[in-house]
């Protein structure tokens, strides 16, 4: 790989020649592979080790509990495991939010994502928050967004909803948090030798344009931070502009202050490279951590307590809204009067663990599961952003029959035992998942059967007796083959 000029000036003079020389040669190897287990989609499964004999699996990733290097870089679009959500690929580094949340917020909190997509750090940050939270991802560009949703809705997590808005919606709408990440877009430095199209469009003019991007994304975000609340900043760029300029400029506009992670030194993570711009921070360079290039530093508003002191027990939605008379940026209400029968909010109760916890929320002729907390939240979301998704979808109603959604199959308040089930081996597990026609066992019930791929759900079929109807959903079927 060639690296601009400028670039590699910029790194000599960040970082001096010892140092930046070390660092450039990095740039020049090839990238470490990891990923990140769901446990809450694993745990109960029988000998759950032989479920990763496919993949290479070496070391842990130190700062997170769930997060293993691999030795190569299988295909995983092959892999139904991934498509089942039972695990992400992350890299390492990313993976340090789960340390940070794990030290920080030690009580049921409401977190924003604020540029969440394609969904890592959203499906890492729903797994370390305390049980009793909940997860707003948002990404404003539409096509991502959807990404963002369906790898959302895979992990399984029930207390998450998804919004497609710019910052400054959010800004506007009078909704508070006791943690918000703002994982910023950037020149991408750090993932050079993973994402080579980033060195081509890298430019001195490009950092500069994404430093002044960022500090509006964080001037929004700190507006929507309740007072002792946690910012947590980051990118995966290694510039000091894009990262100590813009905690500087924090700390000096806004009063933040930046708070210390406890790290062990066997990590090799570096510090900041300017203590008085940014007195804590934490980088990961290539040469010293097996990872990709990253800075986080988390910045609290307010020095009245911490996030993790917030709340006794469950969180008070009512206590995160600004009375605000703002109509802009309304979404119409997709909630319909034509509603679900008492029988048929019994079956689809039926068909989650906790079904009593949940109400069941109708958007056309879809049925939504959302914990009964979270719906004055819902209400203002609805009203003042784009809601592109909110808890479990389980099911469409077609005629006077309820399908069962792929939401309800990748979420983990399915209650398995409710559904007849069939085992599946690897070539029909891929068949289903490219939403081909699908021939069952001759024994196999008809009606809808949840599929099984090593115990694991992988979706629903109707199945007729000669053929079953796939309905795995046509936009997340798998396209191509390859890494």
């Amino acid at each position: 790989m060639t690296l601009p000029a400028h670039f590699t000036d910029m790194i000599l003079r960040t970082f001096g020649t010892a140092e930046g020389t070390s660092l450039l040669a990095s740039l020049e190897c090839g990238a470490t592979t990891s990923v990140r287990i769901n446990r809450q989609k694993i745990s109960t499964l029988p000998s759950t080790p032989s479920l990763w004999s496919h993949l290479p699996m070496a070391d842990d990733v130190p700062w997170c509990d769930d997060g293993r290097y691999l030795q190569g870089r299988p295909s995983f679009i092959n892999d139904p495991l991934l498509h089942a959500g039972t695990y992400y690929v992350q890299e390492a580094a990313s993976m340090f939010l789960h340390t940070v949340l794990r030290q920080y917020v030690g009580k049921p909190a409401l977190m924003l994502d604020l540029c969440a997509a394609p969904g890592g750090k959203a499906t890492l940050a729903r797994t370390a928050l305390p049980e009793g939270s909940l997860l707003i991802a948002n990404e404003p560009v539409h096509r991502r967004a959807n990404i963002l949703l369906e790898n959302i809705q895979k992990w399984g997590h029930p207390d998450c909803m998804v919004t497609q808005n710019m910052p400054e919606d959010y800004s506007r709408s009078g909704l508070l948090f006791d943690v918000i990440l703002c994982d910023a877009p950037c020149s991408g430095e750090g993932m050079f030798r993973k994402e080579p199209v980033a060195i081509e469009q890298w430019s001195a003019d490009y950092v500069d344009t994404c430093a002044a991007r960022q500090r509006d994304i964080l001037a929004h975000a700190w507006h929507c931070l309740r007072e002792g609340g946690l910012l947590i900043y980051s990118t995966c760029t290694l510039n000091r502009l894009e990262n100590e300029d813009n905690i500087r400029w924090m700390t000096s506009t806004y009063g933040a202050e930046t708070l210390p992670v406890s790290v062990d030194d066997a990590w090799n993570i570096s510090p900041s490279v300017d203590t008085d711009a940014c007195r804590h921070a934490y980088r990961f360079l290539p040469h010293r951590t097996r990872g990709e290039g990253l800075f986080m530093a988390v910045l609290r508003k307010g020095s009245t307590g911490s996030t993790s002191q917030s709340h006794d027990t469950d969180i008070n939605p009512l206590l995160y809204m600004k009375n605000t008379t703002s109509q802009r940026h309304r979404q119409k209400s997709k909630a319909t009067a034509k509603g679900f029968t008492d029988s048929e909010q019994a079956t689809l109760h039926s068909w989650l663990r906790q079904g009593d916890a949940f109400d069941i929320l109708p958007m056309d002729d879809t049925a939504v599961a959302l914990r009964r907390q979270w719906m004055p939240l819902l209400q203002r979301i609805r009203q003042h952003l784009h809601l592109l998704g909110a808890g479990i979808v389980l099911a469409t109603r077609k005629g006077n029959t309820l399908v069962p959604h792929q939401g309800l199959a990748m979420s983990t308040q399915l209650r398995q035992k409710v559904f007849d089930t069939c085992s599946i081996d690897t070539t029909l597990a891929l068949s289903y998942l490219r939403a081909e026609s699908t021939q069952l066992p001759a024994d196999t019930p008809k009606g809808f059967i949840l599929l099984l791929y090593n115990g694991v759900p992988l979706g629903f079929v109707k199945n007729l007796g000669n053929r079953a109807n796939n309905l795995y959903p046509q936009h997340w079927r798998i396209r191509k083959s390859g890494s």
